[in-house]
């Protein structure tokens, strides 16, 4: 079940097509997704040389990728905190 999902998010997110040729509603419901802030922070890893176009906001903003990508983190770890459960051998 996750890969149509992760999927679907890698079409909205640019990962296959060019983010700023997607329609304007959809660039504005995948900008949510941690996937498409992601695109950018893999500039990290890259020589100067190499980060010869930068994304669409004109900077690969790596303070703000970094700085969604935590609140990601940090949400899902809350979320995982409040709904999972461990259960007891002898419940199963």
């Amino acid at each position: 079940m996750v890969t149509p999902v992760a999927l679907a998010l890698q079409f909205t997110s640019g990962v296959f097509f060019v983010y700023t040729d997607l329609p304007r509603w959809m660039q504005q419901i995948s900008a949510v997704f941690p996937l498409k802030v992601d695109g950018p922070g893999h500039a990290v890893g890259l020589p100067a040389g190499f980060v010869r176009h930068p994304e669409a906001a004109g900077s690969w903003e790596l303070g703000r990728v970094a700085i969604v990508l935590c609140a990601w983190v940090v949400g899902a770890l809350v979320l995982c905190l409040m709904t999972f459960r461990w259960t007891a051998r002898e419940d199963r």
